[in-house]
C-alpha cells in the first residue's frame, strides 16, 4: 500500500469513528445528526445515509464538496457498499431509524 492509499484508509477509519456512536443504547449506529459540514465525518455520514436511509441525506452538502471531498465520498460509498454486501461486516453501519421502520414493516 503506497502513501496515498494509506492516507485515504486512515481518513476513512477516522471519519467512520467520528460518524458512529461509541456509547449508549445507539452504540455502533450512525449518529442521529450529521457531523459538521465539510468534515470527513460528515462526508462519511452522508454517503452512509445515501445507502442506508436516503431520506436523511442532504443534497446541499454534497453539492458544495470540493474535488478532494468528492473523491473521498466515492471511496466511502464503495467501502460502505462492500460492508453492506459482506455478511461478516454488515452490522458495522446501521441507522436506528431505518431499523425501526423495518421492524414496523414500513421499509
Amino acid at each position: 500500500m503506497d502513501n496515498k492509499e494509506q492516507e485515504m484508509a486512515d481518513r476513512f477509519v477516522a471519519a467512520m469513528d467520528a460518524a458512529i456512536s461509541t456509547r449508549g443504547k445507539r452504540k455502533g449506529f450512525l449518529k442521529a445528526k450529521c457531523p459538521p459540514m465539510g468534515t470527513d465525518a460528515a462526508i462519511f455520514w452522508q454517503e452512509a445515509m445515501l445507502i442506508i436511509n436516503p431520506y436523511k441525506a442532504s443534497i446541499a452538502q454534497m453539492i458544495f464538496r470540493n474535488e478532494d471531498q468528492q473523491h473521498f465520498g466515492r471511496v466511502c460509498a464503495a467501502a460502505i457498499e462492500y460492508m453492506k454486501q459482506n455478511p461478516s461486516q454488515r452490522s458495522l453501519i446501521q441507522d436506528a431509524d431505518r431499523n425501526a421502520l423495518e421492524k414496523m414493516g414500513a421499509w
